[in-house]
């Protein structure tokens, strides 16, 4: 049995044994060593280092009273980066750089360098993997620095096609601000809107109370009447003292005391009407129309400090609004290499013969452990 799986497996193996190195190490290297040196093209780097900037949160308190509508949450700046991580790896960044390069035509095959181009029959996603391969992002959480790294096969290329690649990562920047800060200003429009539409209800009903009773001011009123009460009292008072000193002189049918008798009730009555204006069982007093009068009045206060908060807010939140509530700042700015980063040739080669030279020591070990169990 074991005989047979060496015939089959190791056979051809075992018999070109002496050939190991020449098969698995010369052949192998000489035809990498052919690529890299010969065919593999020339990519330069250009290399620019940006982070996303948040200003501080909007919001706060106007007068004493909290503005949730106000705080502009848009979540931390790594939360930003990973997005902006996302939208230069995206299809549609893809689609705007490769209008202004003919990046798909830059990338598509010449010579035999098949690796780094896009053969004629390439798709859509083989050209997105090959873009992505060409645009390198290395992002440090800790000091949320992005990198950006653009690969061309001219240096002057790598370095407009990450300029480009600037330019439109802070116009998505600036889109995602603009929109959270449209979104904010028409909530701000919406609830002034509201708080003056509910103003002009709370108007409207106090206008409709004091025209249905025909009072502008039930409290004016009743302070009026009040006084009135007041100077009637006196004066009955007053009347009914001279009646009991005119009482002890004169005859009960006396014209003065029965003038002053008459007086007495006249003032009575006149009381009496004035105290109904105040207080009435009926419902339509002064006392039960100033209370009503004065939970319209409220409501319409309590409505015009609603629109004033609101205006106040709006305003605060148009002269935000005006600032970029999410930035771009550029650390570094693409630079012109001069020199081709890639291919490594020399790493490379090193790479594959130390790659090799494993391989070619676990066959011979393989072999040498057939042997042994085959003897």
């Amino acid at each position: 049995m074991v005989d047979k799986i060496f015939k089959v497996v190791y056979g051809p193996l075992y018999r070109q044994r002496h050939r190991l190195g020449l098969y698995i190490i010369i052949i192998p290297m000489l035809l990498l060593t052919t690529y890299y040196l010969l065919i593999a093209s020339n990519r330069y780097v250009s290399e620019s280092k940006v982070v996303v900037k948040r200003n501080a949160e909007l919001g706060g308190q106007l007068g004493g009273i909290a503005i949730p509508f106000l705080n502009v949450a848009g979540g931390s700046s790594n939360e930003d980066a990973q997005h902006l991580i996302q939208f230069i790896h995206s299809p549609d960044m893809l689609g705007r750089l490769d209008k202004q390069f003919a990046l798909r035509k830059e990338y598509a095959l010449r010579g035999l360098d098949f690796v780094n181009h896009l053969a004629p029959w390439a798709s859509r996603e083989d050209f997105l993997e090959l873009y992505r391969q060409h645009v390198e992002i290395v992002f440090d959480e800790k000091t949320g620095v992005l990198t950006i790294r653009a690969l061309a096969d001219t240096s002057d290329r790598a370095q407009k096609i990450n300029q480009a690649i600037l330019r439109e990562a802070e116009q998505f920047i600036n889109g995602l601000s603009q929109q959270l800060a449209r979104e904010q200003v028409d909530f701000a429009n919406q609830e002034l809107l509201r708080s003056h539409k509910g103003l002009n209800e709370a108007k409207e009903t106090l206008l409709n109370f004091q025209n249905k009773n025909g009072v502008l001011d039930p409290l004016v009123s009743a302070e009026i009447s009040n006084r009135v009460i007041g100077e009637l009292e006196a004066q009955l008072a007053g009347k009914q003292v001279e009646l009991q000193t005119l009482s002890g002189t004169l005859q009960d049918n006396a014209a003065q005391v029965v003038a002053l008798r008459q007086a007495i009730f006249s003032l009575k009555q006149q009381l009496l009407t004035e105290r109904k204006k105040l207080t009435s069982a009926q419902g339509n007093g002064l006392n039960r129309v100033a209370a009503q009068y004065l939970d319209h009045k409220s409501m319409v206060d309590f409505q015009v400090d609603v629109y004033k908060i609101s205006l106040a807010a709006l305003e605060k939140m148009r002269v935000e609004t005006a600032r970029k509530v999410k930035s771009l700042a550029v650390l570094s700015s693409p630079q012109l290499p001069e020199e081709a980063e890639y291919p490594r040739r020399i790493y490379m080669l090193a790479t594959w013969l130390l790659g090799l030279v494993v391989l070619f020591g676990l066959v011979r070990l393989t072999i040498e452990i057939v042997e042994d169990h085959r003897d």
